[in-house]
């Protein structure tokens, strides 16, 4: 997934020798976000010529002990303008594997809570999430420098990766990104079109999900 791009006066690039410990630093600060509930950032994706929206958000917490868990929820919406909802609660940013619990809306169905046991044989699978797939990338990327990029979400002092492929070391697309934002990614453009742009970031979300969920596999009375 990427992004479009912004380009201000002043460009700054960091000197384009030794940049394996920079990267390094950088992907653990993504690996590590400042969670706080409330908190949301918004993104316009393009993949294969179709185009989304798709929002992450922190809803809620819960305390278990010493541990806090977090409610987080990944949003989108389809072509048919419904929405479709995960809300999923861990103990850190897209640490599925220790999820507590999951909840999933699509369009005017009334949201089912889904059983853990199911969650973890599928959530390797459905829910890839563009994170946990930029740290991976960005440990193997090449820092490029800091540049000052503008999107619709507003102008970043972001730094600018080159991706490459795992198997044969390709150029495969660039990454513009700041621990200042949620998920890191400002702005992603990959070479088959796909593309990831912030559109918007702030404060006080609300759960998508307004219902109380029923348990999977029930009738909705």
């Amino acid at each position: 997934m990427r992004r479009s791009a912004w380009l201000l006066l002043s460009v700054f690039f960091l000197p384009a020798v030794a940049h394996s410990q920079d990267v390094a630093s950088l992907c653990r600060s993504f690996a590590h976000p400042e969670l706080s509930v409330g908190r949301w950032a918004s993104y316009a994706t393009t993949r294969r010529g179709r185009s989304d929206s798709v929002r992450i958000a922190i809803i809620g917490s819960e305390r278990d002990h010493d541990t806090t868990f977090y409610w987080f929820e990944f949003s989108s919406h389809e072509r048919n303008g419904d929405a479709v909802v995960f809300q999923i609660l861990m103990p850190a940013a897209y640490d599925v594997g220790h999820a507590r619990a999951a909840v999933m809306k699509s369009g005017t169905e009334q949201a089912i809570k889904i059983p853990m046991q199911m969650f973890r044989m599928t959530a390797g699978r459905t829910f890839k999430d563009p994170r946990e797939d930029f740290v991976h990338r960005c440990a193997r990327a090449h820092l490029v420098g800091w540049e000052s990029v503008t999107v619709p979400a507003g102008t970043f002092r972001a730094a600018h990766l080159l991706v490459t492929d795992s198997l044969d070391h390709g150029h495969k697309g660039d990454v513009w990104a700041t621990p200042d934002v949620g998920i890191g990614l400002v702005k992603m453009v990959e070479d088959d079109g796909t593309t990831m742009i912030l559109t918007g970031r702030g404060t006080g979300a609300k759960s998508g999900i307004t219902e109380q969920p029923r348990e999977m596999g029930f009738p909705s009375h």
